[in-house]
């Protein structure tokens, strides 16, 4: 019985994982107007390719943040389903440089878009 509310929380996040990509881009809010930085200027660690760059008040964003115990910054972005772009990969979604938490891709924040290849 004890594992009942900890299984519940785990399951919550991996059901908002898995529809991360579903979710839309939005998601009710609109990610902050932010001027692309260029790659090369991302010194908080490796460049980030995204499937979602949105709000950090975004319903998906808030639910994970809260269940991960997370505080984001309301004046930066946030990405969902995040890999590392290492050795000049190429990104066909949101490339961005984060300069907060990373949980194993799922959620990053403190995010700011990136241009690539300059």
């Amino acid at each position: 019985m004890l594992l009942y509310k900890p299984l519940l929380s785990m399951l919550a996040v991996f059901a908002a994982a898995g529809s991360v990509t579903a979710a839309s881009c939005n998601g009710g809010t609109d990610p902050p107007s932010l001027t692309p930085i260029p790659a090369s200027q991302c010194n908080t660690g490796p460049v980030q390719c995204c499937s979602t760059y949105t709000s950090p008040t975004n319903s998906v964003v808030a639910l994970l943040s809260g269940l991960l115990g997370l505080v984001p910054n309301l004046a930066l972005g946030a990405g969902l389903s995040c890999v590392s772009l290492i050795g000049g990969a190429s990104c066909s979604n949101t490339a961005v440089c984060c300069n907060n938490i990373n949980q194993s891709g799922l959620i990053n924040l403190g995010c700011t878009p990136v241009t690539l290849g300059i």
